[in-house]
């Protein structure tokens, strides 16, 4: 298992507009801003359940990483750190050498666990965290990116 890089800070918090008010006093202006939804995951499961996951979310990005910005809208995993340990950093996401498929296989042949997989409906896209917390003090996010469309297109 091999992490190649650090690509996102994620960062709960219990109101992402006042925190992106915040930010941009400290000179971070460029924020996206969206909901995360079933519109944007298509047939979205939880660990392996059909589920209607909602967060708010802002995205700050620059030439080397991005801050997320996860403000829980529906009862999560998410709520329920919200609850228990407060508003702050929640995970750091780092892209796997051996890509997503490959490191969960290992990852859990070595006993570890997810806290929570977000797939499409096809298991195509999507990301987990996982329960990384004791072996490296945070939770950690993976990205299963969505292969490319394939097929022939032919220009003349």
């Amino acid at each position: 298992m091999n992490f190649t890089k650090i690509i996102q800070i994620g960062i709960l918090t219990d109101d992402v507009d006042k925190y992106v008010e915040n930010y941009k006093k400290f000179g971070m202006t460029e924020w996206k801003r969206f909901r995360f939804d079933k519109s944007l995951i298509p047939n979205m499961t939880v660990n392996g359940v059909e589920d209607d996951l909602v967060l708010e979310i802002a995205m700050f990005e620059d030439e080397y990483l991005q801050l997320e910005l996860i403000q829980p809208v529906t009862d999560s995993v998410f709520m329920d750190w919200v609850k228990e340990h407060g508003t702050g950093i929640h995970h750091l996401a780092f892209v796997p050498a051996e890509g997503y498929d490959k490191f969960m296989d290992e990852y859990q042949a070595m006993g570890g666990k997810s806290l929570i997989d977000v797939l499409d409906g096809t298991k195509s896209g999507g990301f987990s965290y996982l329960d990384t917390k004791d072996l490296l003090g945070f939770y950690s996010e993976i990205h299963k990116p969505v292969p490319p469309k394939t097929g022939r297109h032919q220009e003349d």
